[in-house]
């Protein structure tokens, strides 16, 4: 089982995966699990990636804003919760979810299945639920990464991605 002992909202990194490289925002979840994150992070801050064993759960989206758009991860937490209510949690899956009207009303209603990526983490202390999106004029798409332990999901956001 997976535990997680630290959430921690990271900006303008830079990570290169496959010869390419670019500047990203979101968050970084450490967990208990033996496994390794195998996503190369080179961090342009002082938030280097902890030595030892550890999984690193990654939700990222490019943060270089071009025109006209509006871009991010929101985090939708259970009631009377926050992210740091993911601490000392068990995890018990992660999978893709689906915007519903929470996302709509908390977010914005312009979210659709082509502009957002919407990933449900079911915990010991309720579901999470990480949207990362990117509402654009139809120009500038933005990439996401979403990675837990082998797994590693990426994709464009954007009507033209």
């Amino acid at each position: 089982m997976s535990i997680i002992t630290n959430v921690e909202f990271i900006d303008n990194i830079k990570i290169k995966k496959n010869k390419l490289e670019d500047y990203f925002m979101g968050y970084k979840i450490i967990t208990t699990d033996d496994t390794f994150d195998f996503l190369e992070i080179t961090d342009t801050s002082d938030n280097q990636i902890p030595d030892g064993k550890f999984a690193c759960i990654s939700f990222l989206i490019t943060n270089s804003l071009l025109c006209c758009e509006e871009f991010g991860i929101d985090v939708i937490c259970p009631e009377n919760k926050n992210c740091d209510s993911l601490i000392g949690s068990t995890i018990n899956s992660i999978k893709h979810g689906k915007i519903n009207e929470e996302c709509l009303t908390k977010i914005s209603k312009y979210l659709d299945n082509l502009n957002s990526c919407v990933i449900d983490m079911d915990t010991s202390n309720g579901t999470f639920k990480f949207v990362m999106h990117n509402l654009d004029n139809g120009y500038y798409p933005h990439t996401y990464y979403f990675s837990f332990n082998k797994f590693f999901e990426s994709g464009s956001l954007g009507y033209y991605g």
